[in-house]
């Protein structure tokens, strides 16, 4: 029952974080799908930053790991978001716009994730 409640935070903060960006973007005047990107990269280079970290460097207990990786990001991370406006990319006829955004966004979240792996373990 603990973890579901540290998890269950986690996402709740989490979700609130990814809000927030959304908001900024838009007070920047920034497409909607921009924001999404940024916290996929984000949350993407924290994973593999802190998985490295929580493996030594920073070693901590099952339960709050958990409740950052998974909850805390995976409630900041949101490719729900990433997908439904791809979709709606495609269905208004932006063939080319959705397809760049996908493979935008797939390489640059694997490229943070690596980047946040590769900080962890100099770090």
């Amino acid at each position: 029952m603990e973890v579901v409640l540290v998890v269950g935070l986690g996402g709740a903060v989490g979700a609130i974080l990814r809000w927030w960006v959304g908001v900024l973007m838009s007070h920047l005047l920034a497409p909607v799908f921009l924001g999404t990107l940024v916290v996929n990269l984000a949350g993407s280079f924290l994973v593999g930053v802190l998985l490295i970290w929580f493996q030594g460097k920073l070693p901590i207990n099952d339960v709050l790991r958990t409740g950052i990786v998974v909850g805390l990001l995976g409630g900041f991370t949101t490719y729900s978001a990433f997908s439904m406006e791809a979709v709606n990319m495609m269905m208004a006829g932006f063939y080319g716009r959705a397809s760049a955004y996908v493979v935008v966004t797939v390489a640059v979240c694997l490229m943070g994730t690596w980047a946040g792996v590769m900080l962890g373990r100099s770090v």
